[in-house]
């Protein structure tokens, strides 16, 4: 299963490990496949994994989600708003 990284902390913690990261597996390698899961981790540890569309996952890589303000992104992308909730919980 391959696992890419959607989203990443600029900050390492000791170990080196990122703060916080979100990844994404999809569930096949067809490319016909258009779900996967989503991982969150918290200076390495997982916290929680979510089936979810590869949108987030896509936009990311195409670089159209930064075109949106923040209240745009928490609206159209559920998972980037439960990554952000999860990243503050742990602040």
């Amino acid at each position: 299963m391959r696992e890419y990284i959607v989203m990443k902390s600029k900050f390492k913690a000791a170990n080196g490990d990122f703060i916080n990261v979100l990844t994404y597996s999809p569930k096949t390698t067809l490319l016909k496949s258009h779900e996967g899961i989503y991982r969150y981790y918290h200076r390495g540890d997982l916290v929680w994994a979510k089936e979810a569309d590869d949108k987030l996952y896509n936009d990311v890589l195409e670089g159209t989600f930064y075109m949106l303000d923040y209240e745009e992104e928490v609206q159209t992308y559920p998972i980037f708003a439960e990554y952000d909730k999860s990243c503050d919980s742990f602040n």
